[in-house]
């Protein structure tokens, strides 16, 4: 009891294990104990508050989320509302093209018809139907002696030059 110095007394640990070392002092298994047990409530505190903070940073985090799927959402209705609009608007141009274009198919069905009517189409009839037939019998007949459809010839030839004196005569008295 006369010693009064002081020695140092240090508690390591070992893996998860405290033990004790000091010059001769031997400390109680209570007080290592009581000694651990602080340190691990201040190693605690100290965990409590990182996991107090890291829940208040994914809280900040989630409410960030959820603003930006309202971001999001709103524009993703924004976009559907200008789809929309403008498929309308397509509707109505493609409407608007298929009127247009149906008037004016009537339209120029309308003027064709007009123009056929203003100007008859020619009709033509064969001239000299009759002698051109027997001039081809003819023909067929004497493939060899095609001289004796002279005569057939000549008939079909005077036939023709008469329809050709004919329609000249028509045409001029129209000009005039």
């Amino acid at each position: 009891m006369g010693n009064s110095g002081s020695s140092d007394v240090t508690i390591e640990k070992g893996g998860e294990h405290f033990f004790q070392t000091g010059d001769g002092v031997k400390l109680s298994p209570a007080l290592i104990e009581r000694m651990s047990s602080n340190e691990s409530i201040s190693s605690n505190v100290d965990q409590q508050e990182i996991i107090d903070k890291t829940r208040s940073e994914i809280n900040e985090a989630k409410t960030l989320l959820d603003e930006y799927r309202k971001i999001v959402d709103e524009r993703e209705k924004q976009l559907t509302d200008l789809n929309n609009k403008w498929n309308d608007r397509l509707e109505e141009e493609k409407l608007k093209h298929e009127e247009f274009y149906k008037t004016s198919f009537e339209s120029f069905q309308q003027a064709v018809d007009e123009t056929e009517k203003k100007f008859s189409k020619p009709v033509l009839k064969p001239i000299c139907e009759d002698l051109q037939k027997s001039l081809v019998n003819c023909y067929l007949e004497n493939h060899n002696h095609t001289l004796n459809c002279s005569q057939n010839l000549k008939e079909f030839q005077i036939c023709v030059n008469r329809a050709k004196d004919s329609l000249f005569a028509q045409d001029y008295k129209l000009a005039a």
